[in-house]
């Protein structure tokens, strides 16, 4: 018979993965029906019970990073917004390591913050600017134009005035035609 997870595994479990390979939205619902059931048994247990209370310390710990993490994980985050992300913490950053969630979480993100939410907002309208020009480019490309030749419509409806400049008449200007002098 396999040994049930205890709810401290279960957290670790959930810490370990690649950050890109957990899914925070279940991270969260879960928090809550761990949370739901630790108010469930609450009354059933002596008053100040420590395991309770560890396990409610170690759950909001957790839930704390979770909106940091969440937006830590989005594809919008390129290469120089993680950098930007480790230069704001002070802290080295390494491209070819695959951050965890754990390495994530020993950064105190949630000191951090602020510099992770106005990182995640720029790239954010960085990512949906490069979408859009993306999509204009694939519609200009899709286009089919056909090459001909443009005669504007002033050139064929204009009557063509003759002027002849100075007559040989005494001196008089000659006028192109229905204009009088």
């Amino acid at each position: 018979m396999a040994k049930a997870k205890t709810l401290k595994q279960k957290v670790e479990a959930m810490r370990n993965p690649s950050l890109y390979m957990m899914n925070i939205k279940k991270g969260l619902e879960k928090l809550f029906e761990w949370q739901s059931a630790a108010a469930q048994l609450k009354p059933y247990l002596p008053q100040g019970d420590q395991v309770l209370g560890a396990w409610f310390q170690s759950m909001s710990e957790f839930k704390k990073n979770l909106p940091a993490l969440h937006k830590l994980a989005n594809e919008a985050l390129k290469e120089r917004h993680w950098k930007a992300i480790f230069v704001g913490m002070n802290e080295t950053y390494d491209g070819m390591k695959q951050y965890t969630v754990a390495d994530l979480l020993a950064y105190d993100l949630e000191e951090h913050a602020q510099l992770i939410h106005n990182i995640y907002l720029g790239a954010i309208e960085e990512f949906d600017l490069e979408v859009k020009i993306t999509q204009i480019s694939k519609m200009w490309e899709e286009r089919e134009f056909k090459l001909a030749k443009h005669i504007p419509d002033s050139v064929t409806q204009r009557k063509r005035k003759k002027y002849t400049g100075w007559g040989k008449k005494k001196g008089k200007k000659i006028l192109p035609e229905g204009e009088k002098g």
